[in-house]
């Protein structure tokens, strides 16, 4: 592990529930954390020269669209899941689909979010 390798930075968030006010409750992102990541994107020859399909077989993972890598030193104060976190880089969120965990890095198996589709509404 060379510490070059790390060479972009993901912003980790944290989706929580937080009162709004008029008695109930809505969602909100919040920044818990900055990491240094190495990005390994696996789609068309890609993922094959990686070994995408295998990493994806034994981590579970079977239908996984447009999958994304993203390593990462292990770190004690943050625990990576799927279940409320998520990750921004270059003004794209990475849903976690699947983490796979060793001594001193942490892959993070991601797909990109679709933006939400908007319908036109015409002139009348």
């Amino acid at each position: 592990m060379k510490a070059r390798a790390y060479n972009i930075r993901i912003e980790v968030y944290e989706v929580t529930t937080v009162p709004d006010g008029y008695g109930g409750n809505t969602t909100a992102s919040i920044l818990i954390s900055n990491s240094w990541a190495k990005l390994t994107e696996g789609t068309g020859n890609k993922a094959t020269a990686f070994g995408f399909s295998n990493k994806l077989n034994k981590s579970g993972l079977t239908a996984f669209k447009d999958p994304v890598i993203f390593r990462v030193r292990k770190r004690n104060d943050l625990p990576y899941n799927g279940r409320n976190l998520y990750l921004v880089y270059g003004d794209n969120k990475y849903i976690i689909q699947g983490i796979k965990e060793d001594q001193q890095e942490v892959e993070i198996f991601c797909t990109k979010s679709s933006p939400v589709e908007i319908p036109l509404i015409g002139v009348i």
